[in-house]
């Protein structure tokens, strides 16, 4: 009788211990969660500042184009600044459309932490569409600096 109540004994503090542990463990894995959330919140608040940022680029870049194209008409500039210039307003529309896509999958991993999206499977049939979407633009920015090489060759 006297070794089964040490067993008794034994194994209550066994359950102790083991209980303990597990509040631990939740009060962890708490923390972690909180620490995710954050991290997905910084991640879109500063995905959208870079869609701020492009937006001014392109605002910028529009203003140097028009500036080109009025100092072309008036003889005062060359064929390749007016050129450099419609570069420049097509890669900081490029910029923008990767920033906003940037900025959607970000939306979409904090709403896919803080447990707000209703199907996880969205959120990789975003980044897909973002991919392929970025793809495009990369294609058509390279055939639109192919085609700038080649008129940059051609003597006017």
């Amino acid at each position: 009788p006297i070794s089964n109540w040490w067993g008794g004994s034994h194994a209550i503090k066994k359950q102790k211990l083991q209980l303990k542990y597990a509040e631990y463990e939740r009060d962890d894995t708490g923390e972690l969660l909180m620490i995710k959330m954050q991290k997905a919140w910084n991640d879109v608040d500063d995905a959208y500042k870079q869609i701020l940022i492009a937006r001014k680029s392109i605002e910028q870049a529009t203003e140097n184009l028009k500036l080109n194209e009025d100092y072309y008409k008036a003889g005062t500039t060359s064929m390749s600044d007016l050129l450099d210039a419609q570069s420049m307003f097509q890669q900081s529309r490029d910029t923008y459309v990767d920033a906003y896509s940037q900025y959607q999958m970000k939306k979409l991993e904090y709403l896919l932490a803080t447990g707000q999206l209703d199907n996880p499977a969205s959120l990789m049939i975003a980044s897909s569409k973002s991919e392929l979407a970025v793809s495009l633009l990369v294609q058509l920015r390279n055939r639109a600096l192919d085609a700038y090489s080649e008129l940059t060759r051609i003597s006017l």
